[in-house]
Formats: C-alpha cells, structure tokens, sequence
C-alpha cells in the first residue's frame, strides 16, 4: 500500500481503530469521531491532536483502559455511525429551506389568482352572452 494521507475527521465515524499496516502513512487524523478502545501500535507516531475528540484510551496519549478492548477482526474497517444525534442545521441550510418554503407559498398563491381571475373571466362572459329579459331587439 502507497497510501501517504489519511484524513477521517468529522465524519461520525464510531468503533474502534484498525491495527493498520501503512508504512508509508505520514499524515494521519480521526479527529472528532466517536472512535473508542486504545490507538494500535502501528498509529502511536502520530501526534494526539490526530485522535482528539473521540473516546479513547491506553498509551501513549489517553489515560489506561478500564477493560482491555477487543481488536477489531480482520477486514474490519470503520463505518459511520448510522445513529443520527441532534444533528443541527448549518444557517445556509436553514436558509435555503426557508426560501424554498416561502417560493412555493408564493407560486401556490399565483396559481391560486390565476385560477381565480380566469374563473370570474368565464363567468362574465356567460353573463354577457345569456339574453337578458326585457331585451326585445326583434325586427
């Protein structure tokens, strides 16, 4: 493997790490996951900065391990978390949903007039098409 960058922060990723063997890895970062157990030997060069944020234990940058954690089987990769805690809205997001919200209110409310002012139109000229009584316009 030539795998030289490895960048997994922010990405709720949850379990334990992988024994990884990439000798050529020189960057590395979990940050801000919700990784747990101890960081495998094959990790510790890196600095913590690279596992902060997450729940993990053992040397050489977390205190001990209550209960010595069970490596992960062979083939075993980190997967993202699936549960979805109070995820909040980015303010563009929310934006954009308001937006979106108030646009279709007001092509509702277009479609809405439309319909209405071509129903009235419809009607008045029924109205000026029906023989009125008391028109005797007989020759």
């Amino acid at each position: 493997p030539r795998l030289g960058t490895l960048y997994l922060q922010n990405n709720s990723l949850s379990g334990s790490i992988p024994d990884l063997n990439l000798p050529n890895l020189v960057q590395f970062s979990v940050e801000n996951n919700q990784l747990n157990g101890s960081v495998p030997k094959a990790l510790q060069k890196f600095s913590s900065s690279a596992f902060a944020g997450n729940h993990l234990c053992g040397t050489p940058y977390f205190p001990p391990c209550s209960s010595p954690t069970p490596s992960p089987a062979p083939g075993l990769s980190i997967v993202p978390s699936t549960s979805r805690k109070s995820r909040k809205l980015s303010t563009g997001n929310l934006v954009a949903i308001i937006v979106a919200a108030v646009a279709l209110l007001f092509l509702i409310a277009v479609c809405c007039l439309f319909c209405c002012f071509k129903r009235s139109a419809s009607q008045l000229k029924e109205t000026s098409q029906k023989p009125q009584k008391g028109d005797d316009s007989k020759d």
